[in-house]
């Protein structure tokens, strides 16, 4: 009897079948090219597509997706150089590689972000009591306001 991979690989040698071997071959060129980023950046990603002559990388949270177009890319661009035989498909004269977060995941952030600012996370340690030591009239004016704000602060939260 013969094994799994050899049956799939008569499958999709098939002529009939090469649009879906040629997809198959894509898919795991992809999951090489992830191979290049780090495991934590791994985590995060959601999936990996090619749109010609587009590779999208698709991050579950906006501070991994901007990493990666500002640091990352570069490596892929030089992994698909590097190895030409491996990833000849991607290699178009305009090959552009991003990522993004998909709208949905942004607008639950958004709303995350809008209910953290309405809530106050600083509580003021200080009682305005301090020696103002300046001897320059406008540093020694500065502290003073900043006396009179931590006094209003106080103020506000003992209301």
């Amino acid at each position: 009897m013969r094994q799994a991979k050899h049956i799939i690989n008569s499958f999709l040698s098939d002529p009939f079948y090469a649009l879906l071997s040629r997809k198959v071959r894509t898919r795991k060129s992809l999951e090489k090219l992830k191979s290049a980023l780090p495991l934590d950046m791994r985590n995060h990603l959601m999936l990996i597509s090619y749109r010609a002559p587009k590779i999208l990388f698709c991050f579950d949270h906006p501070s991994y997706a901007q990493e990666f177009n500002n640091y990352k890319k570069k490596d892929i661009m030089y992994c698909l150089n590097a190895y030409k035989n491996e990833f000849a498909e991607f290699l178009a004269p305009d090959v552009e590689v991003r990522a993004y977060v998909p709208s949905r995941i942004l607008a639950h952030i958004k709303e995350k972000v809008e209910v953290a600012e309405s809530t106050p996370s600083y509580k003021e340690h200080s009682n305005a009591e301090f020696i103002n030591h300046a001897s320059d009239p406008l540093i020694h004016e500065q502290f003073e306001k900043i006396r009179g704000l931590i006094k209003e602060i106080i103020d506000d939260e003992n209301a």
